[in-house]
């Protein structure tokens, strides 16, 4: 059994940029379910906040592709401690930049963006993104 508790007052937040859909670490839409990644206390019960980094990163939290593997949309999620410059791209195995996802300055806070993967075939690929010049990646996995 995988349902949780009904009631919406133990929903997952929802993420403003995508509507229908929970805000990052819980995955999937904003139904409450037995997951450990969801609920408004997520962070608390599973360890995934972080504090700031001691070095003074960009990146607060670092880029997550969900769900994965996916179909024909996949959801990027990241959080900055500071504006930034931002670049995230789609590369295929071979290194070739398939798709240019963000190129743009983005405020200090938590972030989402929706991937479009049903133009892509069925493989592994890497979504990378570069803020203010630290980098991290992330695999990709597209079925059909």
């Amino acid at each position: 059994m995988t349902a949780g508790d009904i009631d919406p007052a133990f929903n997952d937040p929802e993420d403003p940029l995508n509507p229908g859909y929970a805000l990052w670490p819980a995955l999937g839409t904003i139904r409450n379910d037995m997951g450990a990644y969801g609920g408004a206390g997520a962070g608390i019960w599973t360890g995934i906040e972080t504090s700031p980094d001691p070095h003074g990163s960009d990146i607060r939290e670092l880029l997550r592709v969900f769900p994965n593997p996916c179909r024909d949309i996949a959801f990027v999620a990241f959080e900055l401690n500071a504006s930034s410059s931002v670049f995230v791209s789609i590369y295929d195995l071979s290194g070739r930049v398939i798709s240019e996802v963000i190129n743009s300055e983005l405020e200090a806070g938590i972030h989402s963006v929706r991937l479009e993967t049903g133009g892509l075939t069925a493989g592994v690929y890497f979504v990378t993104m570069d803020a203010g010049g630290e980098i991290c990646s992330s695999r990709l996995i597209v079925l059909r």
